[in-house]
């Protein structure tokens, strides 16, 4: 019986770590997003060095997506995040 109380809370909390981890990666490209705006605002306006350290920041945000989308165990989650992920390296790609 204690058992599978365990079992049944090990699962749960798996479930929440997925959902949190999912949440963590759609918030870093809706941020990687907005480095890629400002970067295009501020290319627009001849400001390079600032245009150059926000895509930075949106190019940590891909590289944090990437190593941790493979944690994701949900396929149609993981391939949406990827989705956005690549979605993101392209704006970042013209900026």
């Amino acid at each position: 019986m204690e058992d599978d109380l365990m079992k049944a809370r090990f699962k749960e909390l798996k479930a929440e770590s997925q959902r949190l981890l999912a949440g963590f990666l759609e918030s870093e490209i809706e941020l990687g997003h907005t480095f890629a705006s400002v970067a295009a605002s501020e290319r627009a306006s001849g400001n390079l060095p600032h245009c150059e350290r926000a895509k930075g920041h949106g190019i940590v945000a891909v590289a944090a997506i990437r190593r941790f989308v493979t944690r994701i165990e949900n396929m149609d989650t993981k391939a949406a995040i990827e989705k956005g992920c690549d979605e993101l390296e392209q704006a970042l790609s013209e900026v």
